[in-house]
């Protein structure tokens, strides 16, 4: 129910940090990156992996989806698929 005068608050978007790294040690090492506007950080998980799906040329072996915002991991995940699930 919407109240007179009273409007529905739109999110407010943040911009995130998705990059490709490689995993060496106990560091990553990030190679290729894109900003990312989204309201959520789960929001953001999924548009980076979409990111990161258009890039699948870039992926290799020990490759890591990581996103970040003001410097906090908000996602990480390691990326494997053979090259038939490559788009």
């Amino acid at each position: 129910m919407l109240l007179c005068g009273m409007a529905n608050p739109v999110p407010e978007k943040h911009t995130y940090k998705a990059a490709l790294a490689l995993l060496s040690g106990p560091r990553f090492h990030p190679y290729l990156g894109a900003d990312i506007e989204a309201a959520s950080d789960a929001e953001a998980g999924d548009k980076a992996m979409e990111w990161a799906l258009k890039n699948a040329s870039e992926v290799v072996p020990q490759t890591w989806l990581q996103v970040t915002l003001d410097g906090r991991g908000v996602h990480s995940e390691k990326l494997e698929w053979s090259n038939a699930q490559r788009p």
